[in-house]
């Protein structure tokens, strides 16, 4: 606590998770604080929103973040070249590339209406609750990791990557009459439990290319 007395100090309180909002005024990396509207990088527990700033510019996520929740905006774009680690929601409405990966532990993604590019990337999903991953049909990943871990991850319309992993007990539900279309399907790293892999008693699809 500042008590009015202190010379040459610059007391700072205690950083609490916020709405933080990118503006972009000093380019495209991140972790520059400047680029916030909260004049910081996002914090864990942060509710992050990447909407297009009148300045044009749209962030790279070079290094490693852990945020709660994350929107993309329409005509926005989130580039991940690090890792970015998500406790809540994903939403994109704009566009997510990059090399990185996109870590989910639990909520909903919800990427239905955005452009999902993440051709060299990964998506994983290590569930510490119900995930739902609701991936457009023209949505592409390099590899899709599921980790269910006694939870269950739901994808309602199905996925297509180049590689899908499923590892650890639990459930994977796709969509009814969607499309699991793969170069590589790997199921391993079992230390507990049961994995299914199925659409909740209804038909759907696989294709291993």
């Amino acid at each position: 606590t500042d008590s009015g007395n202190n010379v040459g100090w610059n007391i700072v309180g205690e950083l609490l998770p916020g709405t933080n909002v990118w503006t972009g005024t000093k380019g495209t990396d991140w972790a520059t604080a400047d680029n916030w509207s909260l004049m910081r990088a996002p914090i864990e527990g942060d509710a992050v929103v990447v909407n297009l700033p009148d300045s044009g510019t749209c962030p790279t996520l070079v290094n490693d973040a852990t945020v709660a929740d994350v929107t993309v905006g329409a005509g926005a774009t989130l580039s991940v070249a690090g890792t970015l680690n998500l406790t809540g929601a994903l939403t994109v409405r704009g566009a997510l590339s990059g090399s990185g990966m996109v870590r989910l532990a639990g909520g909903t993604a919800d990427l239905t209406s955005g452009q999902v590019n993440l051709s060299t990337g990964t998506l994983r999903v290590e569930a510490s609750s119900a995930v739902t991953l609701d991936l457009a049909a023209d949505a592409f990943v390099d590899t899709v990791e599921l980790m269910p871990n006694g939870n269950s991850v739901r994808l309602p319309n199905g996925v297509t990557a180049t590689k899908l992993v499923a590892n650890g007990g639990g459930a994977i539900v796709l969509g009814e009459g969607t499309l699991a279309d793969v170069s590589d399907l790997i199921v391993d790293g079992f230390t507990s439990g049961a994995l299914g892999l199925s659409a909740g008693g209804a038909a759907w699809r696989l294709n291993v290319r």
